[in-house]
């Protein structure tokens, strides 16, 4: 059963997902789809949060519509830096299996930091993150690009419990 939101924004001016962390991410129908059982933050100058403050809002969801739909290899693209316990740092680049295998089965979940839009190429979206888990993934620094013809952010009610 699907769950039901109130509120649907596609525009992301007053919405971040900064700090937020990732507990479950799937693929459907060319649509990528990260869940937050934390929520993620509304700004106080967005029409429905009536107070004057950035916050959380309850569980939500953020879909991205990829470009080329079901063919997503070429669409989303993973950079993870793992951080072994020695000093020595391995790079590989994971597919998007990996990613939501890992993250899905509970071995770690994915911390959105910075996102950056592309300009020049407004579909593509670079996410900077960090895996959170144990072990080598702890605190891996995690660089994610997706590209999105249109990205939709799933929220029902703010939080002023949980200030910034």
């Amino acid at each position: 059963m699907s769950e039901k939101y109130i509120h649907i924004d596609t525009d992301n001016r007053f919405l971040t997902l900064h700090d937020c962390i990732a507990e479950k991410v799937y693929l459907q129908d060319g649509v990528l789809v990260f869940e937050f059982n934390d929520g993620f933050w509304i700004g106080p100058e967005h029409p429905d949060n009536p107070y004057n403050e950035c916050l959380r809002t309850d569980k939500a969801k953020v879909e991205f519509v990829l470009e080329n739909g079901e063919e997503y290899d070429a669409y989303a693209w993973l950079h993870v830096q793992e951080n072994p316990k020695s000093r020595k740092k391995t790079v590989r680049d994971w597919d998007l299996d990996l990613f939501m295998n890992k993250i899905n089965s509970g071995k770690c979940a994915y911390e959105f930091i910075e996102h950056y839009i592309n300009t020049q190429s407004p579909t593509e979206n670079l996410f900077e993150g960090e895996l959170r888990g144990e072990g080598k993934l702890n605190f891996s620094q995690c660089w994610l690009r997706i590209w999105a013809t249109k990205v939709k952010y799933y929220w029902n009610n703010v939080l002023p419990d949980r200030p910034w």
